[in-house]
């Protein structure tokens, strides 16, 4: 399930009309919200479970994925056209908000009310800690 759609990333460019004339088409767009959303779950994973589905969750994550999409395909059209984007400051501030907020979702400061946590502390976890067992290591054996 991807947390934005092609409309709400195009939506971001007042001015253009993504179509086979243009240097991004919607086909790529939709390529770029895959890749994006899979990075999103990769670095939320360690804190909840991913893919998440909570509906005010997925607000915060449409925002977090539209905005880097957008830049995505921002710097891309800037490239192949020679023309920067009249709306590219706020592009350009919206990523920087993006990357901020999946930052503070990962540090916990900003929480995720109806996601499903995975750890609080974004830790890996395993037998020796979930049941509490002292870490040992004798440098005399070999313990493997």
């Amino acid at each position: 399930m991807a947390y934005c759609s092609a409309s709400n990333v195009t939506n971001e460019f007042k001015s253009i009309t993504f179509d086979s004339n243009t240097p991004v088409t919607s086909s790529d767009i939709a390529e770029f919200i895959a890749q994006i959303d899979a990075y999103i779950d990769g670095k939320l994973y360690f804190r909840y479970t991913t893919p998440i589905t909570g509906a005010n969750s997925l607000l915060i994550l449409k925002s977090i994925s539209t905005y880097l999409v957008a830049s995505r395909v921002s710097k891309i059209l800037e490239l192949k056209t020679g023309e920067t984007d009249k709306n590219q400051l706020v592009i350009d501030k919206n990523k920087k908000d993006a990357t901020n907020m999946l930052k503070e979702i990962f540090d916990g400061s900003l929480v995720l009310s109806d996601a499903t946590l995975r750890s609080a502390n974004c830790g890996v976890y395993g037998y020796t800690y979930d049941n509490d067992v002292e870490a040992s290591v004798n440098v005399t054996d070999d313990q493997w």
